[in-house]
């Protein structure tokens, strides 16, 4: 098999792949925090400026700490399952107090306000960090689609739809990993498909299209997430 890196395109290195400015440090996409330990031994990384690298972490952090509360419907520890939430929740007094607060009970149903401006800043981020990683195409301007939901709010036709593959109409960009895939590695399938992560934690899919790039995302088999651009 040819190995990706040989090929890879390097036209955007040194490249952030979130705000296009100076890439001079590392990013894993996903974060470290989204997936548990022991962590997969080839976790991707992309080019990022210092700034971008520093704004995320916070943001990152309460995202992780919110959805497993949601799934849990509880902020208290101790009902935890991830041992990493349950440490982050028992160390970071503010951040419990914070997702606690936004809690709400009826009758059986735990209802959470969301900080949604910092949920969609770690989704994008993910979108972008996946682009510019398995399609050498970094998508710095804003979607035209992007939208997320729990999966078990999504209708039986709306899973289907999300969860199947996309086919790739058009060739990705030389050297890229999606191109790598299609024609360097002899794929007999033209289909984007699922990669796993991390078994029932994290997963993703980008696909290329004519006039359409998509990312989709499952996260802890709860949350669906998708970015759509449009040229």
């Amino acid at each position: 098999m040819i190995q990706r890196d040989k090929y890879s395109d390097r036209r955007y290195d040194g490249m952030c792949s979130y705000c296009g400015g100076n890439g001079n440090t590392k990013d894993h996409v996903p974060s470290k925090v989204l997936l548990d330990e022991e962590y997969p031994t080839n976790m991707h990384k992309v080019d990022c400026c210092f700034e971008c690298n520093q704004s995320f972490s916070s943001d990152e952090v309460y995202f992780a700490c919110l959805i497993e509360c949601i799934i849990h419907g509880s902020t208290n520890p101790e009902e935890i399952s991830r041992p990493k939430i349950k440490r982050i929740l028992t160390k970071k007094e503010h951040l419990r107090r914070k997702i606690s607060e936004s809690m709400s009970v009826h009758g059986d149903t735990h209802v959470f306000q969301i900080d949604e401006k910092a949920v969609e800043n770690v989704l994008m981020k993910l979108a972008r960090g996946h682009a510019a990683f398995e399609a050498s195409q970094p998508r710095l301007n804003p979607p035209s689609f992007f939208g997320y939901k729990p999966l078990h709010l999504m209708t039986e036709q709306e899973r289907e739809c999300f969860i199947s593959a996309q086919e790739t109409e058009i060739f990705p960009e030389v050297g890229s990993r999606l191109f790598n895939q299609l024609v360097l590695d002899n794929s007999n399938t033209p289909f984007s498909s699922w990669i796993t992560v991390q078994e029932n934690a994290y997963l993703y899919m980008v696909t290329s299209q004519i006039s359409r790039f998509s990312v989709k995302l499952i996260i802890w088999d709860y949350l669906a997430a998708e970015a759509i651009w449009e040229d």
